[in-house]
């Protein structure tokens, strides 16, 4: 009996320890290789040519679209991707508004101006997974959890020359340790989770990029600071 708790204990710590690694993208190319980023949960890669990481005068956030096993889920797949738009819509006007002009509606063709340098921002849901409610809140340890996985380009409006490419995998307990989070019985809600910290961490670290550009002329300042020594 005992050696079977010792084997619980130890299942239920390599769940709750599990890094979700990113899938093999579907939505974008492995090639040209993710060259910025290449970590288990986001991988990410940024254009060589500085010119195209260029901070924009204006960002459009396109509608987020599903892969085919996404969409057989229904309406939570549309829910999810209507709130991740909204989400990075957000991110990027915390990040930026003084910088840019952050649109999710309107017609382009009224801001098309060759001064007004235009980027688009396609989001896609190519993995999700709802979990179970009473597992995350009863149990936890990494079971019930939702999983989701974000890809995504930003490019060039008018020429369609790729900036940055990003695939980002995101687990979720809502929260719900220790019962104190009952909303945690719900996946949309857990799924929102997932998608507030993909919009936050992806928003920051493309006003970085778009910064040490300004500042620098290059994208990591952290390769510079090495060169330099």
């Amino acid at each position: 009996m005992k050696n079977h708790l010792q084997y619980v204990i130890l299942l239920l710590t390599g769940l709750s320890g599990c890094v979700a690694p990113v899938l093999p993208p579907t939505k974008i190319s492995e090639v040209p290789p993710f060259n910025f980023r290449n970590e288990p949960s986001l991988k990410m890669r940024i254009s060589t040519d500085t010119s195209r990481l260029c901070r924009p005068r204006i960002l459009y956030v396109n509608p987020v679209s599903l892969s085919d096993n996404v969409k057989a889920l229904g309406s939570i797949s549309r829910e999810t991707g209507t709130s991740i738009r909204d989400d990075f819509y957000r991110g990027f006007v915390r990040e930026v508004f003084k910088d840019i002009l952050i649109l999710k509606e309107g017609n382009l063709e009224w801001y098309d101006d060759p001064e007004n340098r235009i980027m688009i921002l396609d989001l896609s849901i190519t993995h999700l997974k709802k979990g179970n409610g009473l597992l995350r809140y009863m149990i936890g340890f990494g079971l019930g959890q939702t999983d989701l996985q974000l890809e995504g380009r930003l490019y060039d409006h008018r020429t369609a020359e790729e900036a940055m490419a990003f695939a980002i995998r995101l687990r979720h307990m809502g929260n719900s340790y220790q019962g104190l989070n009952p909303r945690a019985l719900s996946s949309p809600y857990c799924l929102r989770m997932s998608g507030q910290e993909a919009a936050i961490s992806l928003s920051k670290l493309v006003r970085e990029i778009w910064d040490n550009i300004d500042r620098k002329k290059m994208a990591d300042p952290w390769r510079l600071a090495a060169w330099e020594r």
